[in-house]
C-alpha cells in the first residue's frame, strides 16, 4: 500500500513533468511563429501570405497561455489537497524561486543574480 508521503511526491513529480510540456509547447509554438514570420520576410512575401497561420498561432499561443494557468491553478489546488490530507511537510525539489501568493500578475524585472 502506497503511504501518503509517496503519493503526494509521484503526484507532483508528474505535475513538475505537466507543468513542463505546456511550458516547452509554449516555446515551440513561439519558435514556429518567429520562423515562418522570418521565412515570409526572408523570400520578401507579401504580408497578406500566411496571415490566416499567424492568426492560427496567436489563436494557439493564446489557448496554450490558458492552459498553463490553468496547470498553474491545480498545482494551487493539489497544495491545498495535500495539506487537508496532512501531508503539508512532504517537499519535492526546490521552491523553484516561486513566488508568494499575490501578485500583480505582470512580469517583473529580477535583479541581481536570481536570472
Amino acid at each position: 500500500m502506497m503511504h501518503k508521503a509517496e503519493m503526494v511526491r509521484a503526484n507532483a513529480q508528474q505535475l513538475f513533468v505537466a507543468e513542463d510540456a505546456v511550458d516547452q509547447a509554449l516555446v515551440e509554438v513561439s519558435k514556429l511563429s518567429q520562423m515562418l514570420l522570418e521565412s515570409r520576410r526572408t523570400t520578401k512575401m507579401s504580408a497578406v501570405v500566411g496571415q490566416e497561420a499567424i492568426d492560427g498561432l496567436a489563436t494557439l499561443y493564446q489557448r496554450l497561455s490558458q492552459a498553463r494557468g490553468d496547470v498553474v491553478d491545480l498545482h494551487r489546488t493539489l497544495d491545498d489537497i495535500k495539506t487537508q490530507i496532512g501531508a503539508r511537510t512532504v517537499m519535492i525539489g526546490s521552491d523553484n524561486g516561486k513566488p508568494t501568493p499575490g501578485g500583480t500578475g505582470q512580469f517583473e524585472v529580477i535583479k541581481g543574480d536570481a536570472a
